[in-house]
Formats: structure tokens, sequence, C-alpha cells
């Protein structure tokens, strides 16, 4: 403010200075251009008249109104360096204010959907294994066994009939399959998938007993767990537990069983075949699909199995909940005409229903584990949804294009959109079965973020620990990747997933991209045997 006063000041002086020294004593041009300096910008905007005026007043007022000009300028700089101060903090605050709104809505968003992401650490307590996995050995055991003994154990195999489904170990702990896991990352262990109720502590007094070559050679560890992630806190949770063996040679069986057993005990030995996670060459895809629970829509199935088998699908693996007999007999029919596919009883014992998503943790790994020695890629899935590559045709091409960067993949991670059923289907012709995957083709235009409803492909000899959306733990060196949705979409045929109450036609975006499977659905020898069921069924 003073340097504009200063400025004012000199701007004055030096006008009136120039006046004297051209002799003007025209004391009304004087006080005129005085009274204009005074009027501040009007006398920019409107110069008064300058008829009858000499030159050299002339030349005065254009030197006049020069200066009042730059005052002008001066000032209106003034003005703008006094609210610049001002104006870049309020954008900065309210640039903060924004991000974090964004990022409150997308934690709400992820809260939603995996509350376990928010509490990681939570899904590993009441756990004694830290890293992957040293395991300490007490009391071992190693001898053969007595004629008697051959026999005692003998027995008790052969009372263990049912070999794919949960076995009871100890109150509220159930075994379900136990795999031999010589991959390079670890020593050799016996992987066993338990559902367990795990604060009852029991989990602390547990040993495994191995057996080798016929029931001619026991071994006897103790195990150590790992639970799972995903299981929201519910008391049963999805859990590994390892049995650690020095030789090279994989066990025959393996039994869970309480520390203070002994060969001398009542109790029955509940044995379980180990798997072998080695094959000679793994190919193919293979499907894992979440356990059927009261399930009775038949042709959903055969509608699954024809696109994944259009995706290029060479083996299926269900377990059944709790569904209908007419699926069991598809699935015994599908098996007659040479499909690779399997059922696989999914009892879930009551001490341990509590289990999320009737045990979905421990389903998804039992079935990578199952299939490593057959499938060199596997989809992770539900019944209602379906990958769709937007431009090939098989989810091998797919795979192929991203793995061509020498990098080493573990995990393809699919984003996923929402066709929602309660659109209007579109009408198709009285010959066409009525397929979802072709007459659903408006979805939402919102398709989830990555980690959010995802699905994804694993090689399964790269998995160590799977979850719902995607992939907990891989062998160390192999990556996850995701697929941009402009190269693929997993589509989700799904009710009460779509914001608003009134569901149209008129709503939505179109996407008939699975239209482009219909050949290959109407051809499926699926289609043919669900066809042939129904005739049989409308002769009886």
């Amino acid at each position: 403010m003073v340097n504009i006063a200063r400025m004012k000041h000199y701007t004055r002086t030096t006008r009136t200075s120039i006046i004297r020294k051209l002799h003007i004593v025209d004391d009304a041009a004087l006080n005129g251009i005085q009274g204009r300096s005074r009027k501040g910008t009007s006398a920019l905007n409107n110069p008064a008249p300058r008829r009858g005026l000499s030159p050299t007043t002339l030349v005065v007022m254009e030197y006049d109104t020069v200066l009042q000009r730059s005052n002008f300028n001066v000032n209106h700089n003034h003005n703008h360096r006094s609210w610049s101060h001002l104006i870049i903090p309020c954008i900065f605050s309210r640039l903060i204010f924004l991000s974090c709104l964004l990022i409150v809505t997308y934690i709400i968003c992820i809260t939603q959907e995996f509350t376990y992401i928010l509490n990681f650490h939570g899904y590993v307590t009441n756990t004694r294994w830290n890293h992957d996995p040293h395991i300490k050995l007490f009391g071992r055991k190693l001898r053969k066994l007595s004629v008697n003994n051959k026999k005692h154990f003998r027995e008790k195999v052969m009372s263990n009939k049912q070999p794919n489904d949960w076995r009871y170990v100890a109150d509220n702990i159930y075994s379900y399959s136990a795999y031999w896991d010589n991959r390079s990352h670890h020593e050799p262990v016996v992987r066993i998938i338990v559902g367990a109720n795990i604060g009852n502590g029991t989990f602390d007094n547990l040993k495994c007993l191995l057996m080798y070559r016929n029931s001619e050679l026991v071994e006897e560890v103790t195990a150590t767990y790992r639970v799972l992630m995903e299981h929201h806190f519910e008391q049963s949770r999805a859990t590994y537990v390892y049995c650690n063996v020095l030789r090279k040679e994989p066990p025959s069986k393996v039994s869970l069983l309480l520390s203070e057993w002994n060969s001398n005990s009542r109790s029955k030995i509940i044995w379980m075949e180990v798997g072998l996670l080695q094959g000679n060459s793994p190919s193919g895809l293979g499907v894992c699909v979440r356990p059927l629970f009261n399930y009775t829509d038949i042709f959903r199935i055969v509608e699954f199995i024809a696109y994944y088998e259009a995706l290029g699908a060479t083996h299926f693996t269900f377990y059944n909940y709790n569904s209908t007999e007419n699926i069991g007999k598809l699935i015994r029919n599908l098996q007659d005409h040479s499909y690779s596919i399997e059922l696989l009883s999914w009892k879930l014992p009551t001490e341990i229903q509590d289990m999320w998503s009737m045990g979905q943790i421990a389903n998804i790994n039992d079935c990578i584990y199952r299939n490593m020695a057959r499938n060199a890629y596997i989809a992770v899935v539900d019944l209602d949804e379906f990958i769709t590559p937007r431009h090939v045709m098989t989810i091998q091409d797919l795979i192929t294009a991203h793995e061509k960067g020498g990098r080493r993949i573990g995990s393809f991670v699919l984003r996923s959109c929402v066709f929602c059923t309660e659109y209007k289907p579109d009408i198709l012709p009285s010959k066409i079965p009525p397929f979802i995957t072709q007459a659903s083709v408006r979805r939402e235009n919102w398709i989830y973020p990555f980690l959010v409803r995802t699905k994804y492909i694993v090689k399964p000899q790269e998995v160590i620990a799977a979850g719902v959306h995607h992939v907990w733990k891989l062998i160390p060196g192999a990556e996850e990747r995701f697929i941009p949705a402009s190269q693929a979409l997993v589509h989700h045929y799904r009710a009460h997933l779509c914001p608003g109450n009134k569901k149209d036609i008129g709503k939505g975006e179109i996407d008939p991209m699975s239209r482009k499977y219909l050949n290959h659905l109407l051809r499926s020898k699926a289609l043919d045997i669900w066809n042939q069921m129904n005739r049989i069924t409308n002769d009886e």
C-alpha cells in the first residue's frame, strides 16, 4: 500500500511539473486533468471531449491517460495478488476433501464385499504357523508293525467306506482330504484340509499317523496348522494341518489323531488316501464349483457345462452339499458318455456347519489340490458366473496372450459385471432352449473393480492357499496378473444386485458378447443327454 501511494504521488508531481515547464497557464485545463485523475477507471472508458484545447494540453492529457492506465493495472494486479493467496488454499482444501471422500467410499465398498481385507491379520489368529512351513517334530516314531498290528490297522482301513467326505478327528474337528506336497518351495509335507472350531484348543494336541508300503510301516509325527483366510470370524474355519516327513517317499495313507492316542486305544483310526500333486503332464482346463446347496435347476448345470466346454474346459468338479437326485443322475449320465466330471460328497457335520458359505474356502482349496496333477489351469467360478473373453474364443487363447512376456504367472484375475435377472429377457426362437447366457444380454453399466467380486484362473502348481475372489498365497516367484475388462469379463447372472426398484428393459447396457457361443451350446453333447433324460421321464 505504501508503494502504491508513493507511485500516485509521483504521478501527480510529474504531471504538474510538465504542465508548468510547457508554460500552460490554462488553469481550467490543469484542473480538468487533476479532476480526471480522481475519477478512477471511468476516465479510461469515457474520455472528455478534446475540442478547443491547445496541442500542448492534448499532449499532457495523453500522458495523463497513460499514467491512469498504469495506475489501474497496478491496482488490479495488487487486488489479484491479494485474492490469489486465498484461492489456491481453497482449491487445495477442496481437492483434499474430494480425495478423502473417494477413499472412504472405496473403503466402504471393500468392507461390504471383503471384510477380511481390512482385517488381514485377524485371520491368522489361533495359529502356530508363521512361515511356510517350518514344523517341529516331537516324539517321532518309525517302526515296523507286528502281524497283529497289521491286522489291526487293516481292519480299521477297511472300515473307511467313504473316501470323499468329512471324517471325524476329535470334538469339532473334521478332516476332508490329504495331499503329498513335495514342491520345491519347502520340505516334503502332507497337507490335510480340515474344518474345525478353533476356539477349543484341541488343535494344540494333534498328531499325524502316516502309513507306508501296504501297512507295513507307520510313522508318527506331531501336527501343526494354519487357519485359512476368509473365515469371516465364524467359530468354525477351514484350516491346513501339516504333517512333516523326512522320508522322500510319499505315504499311502494318513490319519489325524489326538496326541494321547496309542496303538492300544480302542478308538478306530480313520485313514485318508494321500493324493499326489505331481502328474505326468497336467493339461487342459479344470473348473471348480462351490458346493451345491438346495440346488434344483438341472438345466442351469447343463448350460454351465456346455458353455465352459466351449471355452475349452476338459474337467469339472462339483461338491454336493444338498441337491436333488436328478442332478446326481445327470452327472452319472455325463460320466457314462465320457465326460470328465465328478460330484463329491460335501455333507458338513453339524459341529462345523457354521463355516462361512458352507465351507467354500475348504472346497476351493481341495478342488485346486485335487486337480493339480490333472489340469494345467483351473477356473474357480460359481454356477451363475460365465467367463467371457472379448476377442478370442477360448480361455487358453486368453491366457496365452498374457504369458508371452516370459513372466511366471500363477493367477489370472478377471473383473465381474452383473446381468440382473430382473431385467426382461430377450425373446428367443422357440427351438432355442432357455439359455440364460443368450436370453439375458442387458447388464449394469458398472463393472466391479479388481478384488471386488472378481474371479480367477490359476496354474494349480503355483498355488499354496486360494480364496473366493483371488489367490492369497502363491509359490515364491509366481505373480498375479490382472486381465483388463476390455479383454475378458465374468458375466454374473444374478438377482438383487442392481440398484433401483423398478427393473425394465430400458435400463442397463446391451452386451451380447456371450451369444458367440450359441452354436456351441446347441451342438453340445450335454444338451443331447439332457434332452434324452427329459424324453425318458416323459415316457414314464
